[in-house]
């Protein structure tokens, strides 16, 4: 299980490729004198998303806060999944360091231009980057909202004092977990419908960043539970529950299999299956007789009786 201090380190380690990732690109830059939107979108990504990072370091280093994270339940949980995905960000952010450093590779002739030619080959590359880059932005980005949240309630909630100003915060976190697990969605059904050896790493990816922004949402619905409990009943917030067709519940193999194994077979009439005998009835009549409501109750508790009789021994009931 990941805590804390481990997600913290990481954190950093992320924090340092980025900055290198940042060097290159404004090497590049300044070197071919390049323009281009892909260039410098890139680059505004990456430092957006290394301004993200220094903020969680900055809050984990709080001391408050580092005395009321936890590692179980719902935000253990987020712990696990954060862990993977600060992982993967780092694998991302490698990635796009490798490929900076054959795009901005030095030749005794030509430098220039053929810097500019490696650029615009690598370009459809560097725009899938810029997506993964993006989500993981916006992921760690409700992860530390997420924290934050977490934090007050849980410090507020040891002083039984829950102020109102956190509540409207409520309803515009609620809705940016949908626009990012709605965009998390689509992206991963694109990757699952041209599915390769070569995307196969960033769709693995995106389901790991998936399952940490819906953990990051059990979290939030955790905490916003306990906000209008101790708060006016006329605080109106959403709740997890509100998520169901953005994150469905994964399947339990577990449960399928019992299902499968536990088929109710269906008959047609003519297939249908005898009625019990005489002997399985005791009282009940040698010939079914009528299939009316009354009748259908007679048989039922006769049927009953003779259980009963079985049972107490028979000559404890005798009923006519």
């Amino acid at each position: 299980m990941a805590d804390p201090l481990s997600i913290a380190a990481s954190v950093i380690t992320l924090i340092q490729v980025s900055a290198q990732v940042t060097v290159l690109l404004k090497q590049f830059r300044d070197e071919v004198s390049a323009v281009d939107a892909t260039l410098n979108g890139l680059l505004q990504d990456v430092e957006g998303f290394q301004q993200v990072l220094e903020s969680m370091k900055e809050t984990f280093e709080q001391e408050d806060i580092k005395a009321n994270l936890q590692a179980t339940g719902h935000v253990g949980n987020h712990w696990k999944n954060l862990a993977r995905s600060l992982r993967d960000g780092e694998g991302t952010l490698q990635q796009v360091h490798g490929l900076l450093d054959a795009v901005n590779k030095t030749t005794s002739f030509l430098d220039g231009p053929r810097k500019q030619l490696r650029f615009k080959a690598a370009v459809e590359q560097i725009a899938c980057y810029r997506e993964q880059i993006q989500s993981y932005r916006g992921a760690l980005q409700l992860s530390l909202s997420t924290i934050i949240l977490w934090n007050q309630v849980t410090f507020q909630k040891s002083t039984d004092s829950i102020p109102e100003k956190i509540l409207p915060n409520l309803d515009k976190l609620y809705d940016e977990f949908r626009n990012l697990g709605i965009a998390l969605n689509a992206k991963i059904e694109n990757l699952q419908a041209m599915v390769s050896d070569s995307n196969r790493q960033e769709l693995d990816s995106m389901n790991n960043l998936r399952e940490c922004v819906r953990s990051a949402a059990d979290v939030v619905s955790t905490a916003s539970t306990t906000l209008t409990a101790e708060t006016s009943d006329k605080a109106s917030v959403k709740f997890g529950s509100d998520f169901g067709d953005i994150f469905p519940s994964a399947t339990n193999e577990t449960v399928v299999r019992w299902m499968r194994a536990n088929v109710i077979h269906e008959y047609d009439d003519a297939e249908a299956p005898p009625l019990p005998s005489e002997s399985s009835l005791g009282d009940a009549p040698t010939e079914y007789q009528s299939d009316s409501d009354s009748d259908i109750e007679n048989e039922m508790v006769r049927a009953l009786l003779s259980d009963g009789k079985a049972f107490h021994g028979e000559g404890l009931i005798d009923i006519r």
